[in-house]
């Protein structure tokens, strides 16, 4: 069976980084200065590697990248351009933060992806305009050969060091994330808070493995029912914890004003999501493209869940 082409996990991902880095300290609290660093480096994770990535997507659809564009086809358009506020504010912003101490191993590799996403501000432009205004009738695609040679060398580029910072953020996002559960359970038992974190923390081992099984021949369909069996018993602990409180309205008001019910509802959306995935999955008759759209459910229903952990209060009443 030919494998469907997969959503990028990098979407999911942003999404988790940005909780995880955001949920372990209380909102007012200010970062450290290695925590502010790691924040600069998230919100370019978050704000434009998925741009970049869908930017050279949309052009691959119609542009061989090896090759280059001959203009002949009838969806020949330019990647979207990178607006005027990015390149006169957002990215000299970046590259301020970026120099501030203290110096971390991928700080080069960011600054390559802010300095590339600058560089890709010219070439986008020139290359929207030439192919909106068909101006490679003129030229016999000669302007576009040479736009499409920047434009694949700076992709190339930036995905490059993106990948460092994403590796870095990860591990250091893995590593405090888990530091943090144990405090949590030292501090206050394996009870509310503990429980959120597990379904996160298994959460996120889940819509990582679905990229890897599902771009395994064949699909490693067990890698993902492992991972999906513990995630259900985490969602399942959670939900019988947080409705064991139902009775008390001084603590269930609490839990469901203050997001943690509508967080529990929306890790179950992201259980069934992978569970219907499973059975796509599983049916010998299933088109590749069935699995991908079920795929992308997945992850839109993981990116929902990741929204309602941001927006959870743990006030002190929730132990």
């Amino acid at each position: 069976m030919k494998h469907p082409a997969l959503p990028r996990l990098a979407l999911a991902l942003a999404a988790a980084l940005a909780v995880a880095l955001g949920a372990a300290a209380p909102a007012q609290a200010k970062p450290d200065a290695k925590q502010a660093k790691i924040n600069v480096y998230v919100d370019i994770l978050n704000q434009w590697s998925s741009y970049v990535y869908k930017q050279r997507d949309d052009y691959a659809g119609w542009v061989d990248l090896a090759k280059g564009p001959d203009c002949k086809s009838t969806k020949a358009r330019g990647p979207s351009a990178i607006g005027d506020t990015a390149k006169s504010t957002t990215f000299p912003g970046y590259l301020k933060a970026l120099k501030k101490g203290p110096k971390l191993p991928v700080d080069a590799a960011a600054v390559t992806m802010v300095t590339t996403l600058q560089a890709l501000w010219q070439p986008t432009f020139d290359a929207s305009e030439y192919y909106y205004k068909r101006q490679w009738k003129d030229d016999d695609c000669k302007r576009g050969q040479a736009l499409h040679a920047q434009l694949v060398e700076l992709w190339t580029q930036y995905v490059a060091a993106e990948e460092q910072v994403r590796a870095f953020v990860v591990q250091y996002n893995d590593d405090r994330e888990l530091a943090q559960h144990a405090a949590t359970a030292k501090k206050y038992g394996k009870k509310l808070r503990f429980h959120y974190e597990q379904v996160l923390i298994d959460g996120k081992q889940l819509v990582r493995t679905l990229d890897a099984a599902l771009a395994a021949t064949p699909i490693d369909a067990a890698a993902i029912t492992a991972k999906l069996d513990a995630f259900v018993a985490s969602v399942d602990a959670t939900n019988q914890l947080a409705e064991s409180h139902r009775g008390n309205a001084k603590v269930y008001d609490v839990l469901y004003q203050g997001g943690y019910t509508q967080f529990v509802t929306r890790a179950g959306w992201f259980k069934d999501a992978v569970t219907e995935l499973g059975k796509t999955i599983a049916d010998p008759k299933a088109k590749p493209a069935a699995i991908g759209r079920d795929h992308e459910e997945a992850v839109k229903a993981y990116n929902s869940m990741i929204d309602a952990a941001n927006a959870i209060r743990l006030t002190p009443s929730i132990k």
